[in-house]
């Protein structure tokens, strides 16, 4: 006879969706601050984006991944911040709010 499921095993645990939850602020986040940091680079557009993304330190397919909602990595973080002269875990923080 099969065994049954309980639904423990087919919803994820708080932890999990905390997580999940934490992770999808921290890419939101980053999201805001490069727009950001991007429109202190000037107006946008093709030519301009691609120049960005070599200032940033990014390739052209990781700003575009970054802008597009698929986030930066971590490592690509940290680059953009050295990059933009901005102090460790800068991108992490929300910034909206703040004077300029």
């Amino acid at each position: 006879m099969p065994e049954t499921s309980s639904g423990a095993d087919v919803f994820p645990s708080a932890q999990v969706t905390a997580d999940i939850d934490s992770m999808l602020h921290l890419l939101r986040i980053r999201r805001a601050n490069l727009v950001s940091l991007m429109e202190e680079l000037g107006p946008d557009g093709l030519e301009p984006r691609i120049r960005k993304s070599k200032l940033l330190g990014l390739s052209r397919e990781a700003l575009q991944r970054a802008i597009g909602g698929g986030g930066l990595t971590d490592e690509e973080a940290r680059e953009v911040e050295w990059a933009m002269n901005r102090p460790r875990g800068w991108l992490d923080a929300d910034h909206r709010g703040e004077p300029d």
